[in-house]
């Protein structure tokens, strides 16, 4: 009896990963072929409980005057993420993910200072945009 006390119950966690992301996707631009389907559609099919969001990368070329329409859409984005019930059961729980800085390769490659300029002006957007709604933020570009 005394080992039925001792022994420890034991879970199985099932940790299943699914990219929806495609390259150049920004948070109003995700192209995707005809009949494709909505990402809802596909966050519902794979009953979504988590949801990294990764954005800024691509919105920070279009630098100081881009930046207030890509926090309204990503506020916008996040908001209706959050009144979802993908799973179900309840709102998936999200993480917003910045992006990482540009290494400056030297050699013939672009100096990445003004990339870094807009990238960390987006990144400072973002966690002013989590911090709003009240979801946890990954800084990617600071090291």
């Amino acid at each position: 009896m005394n080992k039925l006390l001792r022994r420890k119950a034991q879970f199985t966690v099932c940790v299943i990963v699914r990219n929806l992301a495609w390259n150049a996707d920004e948070v109003s631009l995700r192209p995707r072929p005809l009949d494709f389907g909505a990402l809802d559609d596909h966050l519902q099919q794979q009953k979504a409980d988590v949801i990294f969001a990764c954005f800024g990368l691509n919105e920070a070329f279009k630098g100081q005057e881009g930046l207030s329409d890509f926090s309204k859409d990503l506020q916008d984005f996040l908001k209706h993420l959050k009144q979802q019930q993908f799973n179900g059961k309840n709102s998936p729980q999200i993480v917003l993910v910045s992006p990482i800085a540009q290494e400056n390769k030297g050699g013939f490659l672009p100096d990445p200072k003004v990339n870094n300029q807009n990238l960390s002006m987006y990144t400072k957007e973002m966690r002013k945009v989590a911090a709003n709604l009240n979801i946890p933020f990954i800084d990617l570009y600071q090291p």
